[in-house]
């Protein structure tokens, strides 16, 4: 089986979540559940080496203004 090439990295800086729960005032299990219900989507607003998961704080955001739903 083929493995699929992880998302190339963005330039800005990628926080934990744990850092963009502290920033932003949303809460661990809102921004987990986000990833989870696939309303943010791997590569774009998150990524993921191993088990430890990266955000994208301005796609997180941008996606929060937006109101959009996937």
């Amino acid at each position: 089986m083929k493995k699929n090439k992880p998302a190339p990295m963005p330039p800005e800086r990628l926080v934990t979540i744990a850092k963009y729960v502290a920033d932003s005032g949303m809460t661990d299990p809102a921004v987990r559940g986000k990833i989870r219900d696939g309303h943010w989507i791997e590569g774009r607003h998150y990524f993921r080496r191993g088990r430890r998961i990266r955000l994208l704080p301005s796609a997180c955001d941008e996606w929060y203004q937006t109101g959009k739903k996937r």
